[in-house]
């Protein structure tokens, strides 16, 4: 038996929710034995390394009963990391988070696209960017996170929508480049848009849908409504504990997150 990472991190999400927030990158190793984790300061998750042959339950037993020194071990990370924001430099090896998943970059010379997400032979996935797009800066990264995103998003979107029991129709969903201050934007009216930063797409795939769930929440209250007691309530019926992760992502996890500073 292989473990399927997907399969896994529903597991461990269906055990419990908190825990499978705290887990980014999940690795397989056939010569592993016996489940870990690691974690380099300032990131906002846990690699999970597991062996190939190990079911799925014993791994999720595994993880819970260790919940309280992975929450620890992030809480250490965030004290370590270093001060300033992170700032990247376009060379092969350079890791991008991408839904809590990290990836490393591979320039190469011949492109049909400037940026792209390829499944490596038996070394994960990287960002493959074309040469010629490094004089470009962030550009084409900010470009390939909102095009994806905005196809993640889309589909997350409806799942969502149905839990916040409007009778309005879902608003569009896009992710785009909405600055550096601000997660997401809900704009109402006839536009009725959400948009997405596409800072969030770094984040584990559960921050990215608190981003995502907060601006459908605005979409269904009157326009120019701030928050409020209802907003609150309706946001926690959708996500328990919504509040209380929201400020995990604005105080440890946004800090750490990418917004395209390039170095030489």
């Amino acid at each position: 038996m292989t473990i399927a990472p997907a399969g896994l991190r529903a597991a461990i999400a269906d055990a419990d929710p908190k825990v499978a927030a705290l887990i980014g990158p999940i690795e397989g190793n056939a010569r592993r034995k016996r489940v870990g984790w690691s974690l380099r300061p300032g990131e906002p998750a846990i690699t999970l390394r597991v062996p190939l042959d190990k079911p799925n339950d014993a791994i999720v037993r595994i993880v819970l009963a260790n919940r309280h020194r992975i929450a620890q071990m992030l809480l250490e990370g965030q004290r370590r990391a270093p001060e300033g924001k992170p700032v990247k430099q376009l060379v092969d090896g350079t890791e991008f988070a991408i839904l809590g998943e990290n990836v490393r970059l591979r320039i190469v010379d011949q492109a049909t696209v400037p940026l792209r997400l390829v499944s490596g032979t038996g070394r994960g996935r990287f960002l493959e960017l074309a040469r010629p797009a490094l004089r470009h800066g962030a550009k084409p990264f900010i470009d390939w996170y909102s095009r994806e995103g905005t196809r993640w998003a889309q589909q997350e979107a409806a799942t969502l929508w149905s839990l916040l029991g409007s009778n309005l129709p879902m608003p569009q969903v896009v992710v785009t480049d909405i600055g550096k201050t601000r997660w997401g934007v809900y704009t109402g009216g006839r536009k009725h848009l959400v948009r997405i930063s596409w800072r969030a797409l770094q984040l584990p795939p559960t921050y990215a849908r608190l981003v995502l769930l907060h601006e459908l929440v605005h979409a269904t209250r009157p326009a120019g409504t701030s928050h409020g007691p209802q907003f609150w309530r309706r946001f926690e019926a959708a996500r328990p504990g919504a509040r209380r992760d929201q400020r995990t992502l604005q105080k440890e996890l946004g800090p750490q997150v990418w917004e395209g500073e390039i170095t030489p």
